[in-house]
C-alpha cells in the first residue's frame, strides 16, 4: 500500500480526506466515523479554514497494522 499511495501521490505529505477515500474505498461517512476514535485511525490535522488532511506517514503505519493510536 506505501507504493500505491507514493506512486498516486509523488511528494506529498498529506492526504486530504476526500484522497483518503477514494485510496480505500471508504465513504465520506465512515471516514468521519473511523477519525472519532483517534485509536482506531490516524488523527486529521487541520490544513486550511475548512479543510483537513491526514499525515502519508500516519496512514502507512495504518496500513501496515503498525499504527498504535493516540496516547492521551
Amino acid at each position: 500500500m506505501k507504493e500505491y499511495i507514493e506512486e498516486k501521490y509523488p511528494k506529498r505529505l498529506i492526504l486530504y480526506a476526500n484522497e483518503v477515500c477514494d485510496s480505500f474505498g471508504f465513504s465520506p461517512s465512515t471516514l468521519r466515523r473511523m477519525k472519532t476514535d483517534e485509536t482506531l485511525f490516524p488523527p486529521p490535522m487541520k490544513v486550511s479554514g475548512r479543510r483537513i488532511g491526514y499525515r502519508v506517514d500516519q496512514i502507512v503505519l495504518w496500513t501496515e497494522g503498525k499504527w498504535k493510536g493516540v496516547k492521551k
